[in-house]
């Protein structure tokens, strides 16, 4: 075994699991039409489900998250 196989496995097992979570944003200022970011929310509980269920439909995986942001 050479000196590099460990530094290349660290690597490689750093880069397979890293998994980018879905982060989205509900608020009552959004708009369901939005893309559910920070700077752009949602609406609803209902936009954000249907932002997820498209991403899930791509075949992505990972942790989802949604933020709702107080209102009144």
């Amino acid at each position: 075994m050479s000196k590099t196989s460990p530094i290349t496995f660290c690597l490689l097992f750093t880069c397979l699991s890293h998994v980018s979570a879905l982060d989205l944003y509900v608020a009552p200022d959004g708009q369901d039409g939005n893309s559910g970011t920070k700077n752009r929310p949602l609406a609803s509980f209902d936009g954000a489900r249907r932002l997820i269920r498209k991403h899930l439909e791509k075949g992505k995986s990972g942790p989802i998250n949604v933020f709702f942001r107080g209102g009144r």
